[in-house]
């Protein structure tokens, strides 16, 4: 499942199940959500894809993930729309994501308003997350 939540204005972004890397492997997909909708592991991917409802968001991300400006571009630093019958959520970057709400840009047909419609719930939010937001 892939998670989002926040912590102190910052929204955290992780989508690895919790399946161990073997040392001296690289990432697979078993790593990796099932709510993602595209392989980030083939060439030329810029960020991720999920199908929104099999994600888990705090309330708190989600209203955050509301107020992120919009950008005049296609592609934005968090992305949300419909498409396929479903509601997309996305990102740029890798796999774990951290980054201040308010300095993230949204794409400019992102419609963050569709995750009103999403189940929050509440997540603890790594240990790893809250160590390195404190440090900043």
């Amino acid at each position: 499942m892939a998670k989002v939540f926040a912590y102190k204005g910052y929204i955290g972004i992780d989508v690895f199940t919790g399946e161990p890397v073997e040392e001296g492997k690289d990432v697979e997909l078993k790593n990796l959500s099932p709510a993602l909708i595209v392989d980030p592991l083939q060439p030329g991917q810029l960020g991720f894809l999920c199908d929104a409802s099999k994600c888990e968001f705090t309330k708190e991300a989600v209203e955050l993930l509301q107020e992120t400006p919009k950008s005049r571009h296609s592609i934005g630093d968090v992305m949300c729309y419909e498409g396929g019958g479903m509601t997309i959520f996305g990102w740029m970057g890798g796999g774990m994501r951290a980054f201040k709400a308010e300095e993230a840009q949204s794409s400019r047909d992102c419609d963050m308003s569709l995750l009103k419609n999403v189940k929050t719930v509440e997540i603890e939010v790594p240990q790893n997350f809250i160590d390195y937001i404190d440090s900043l």
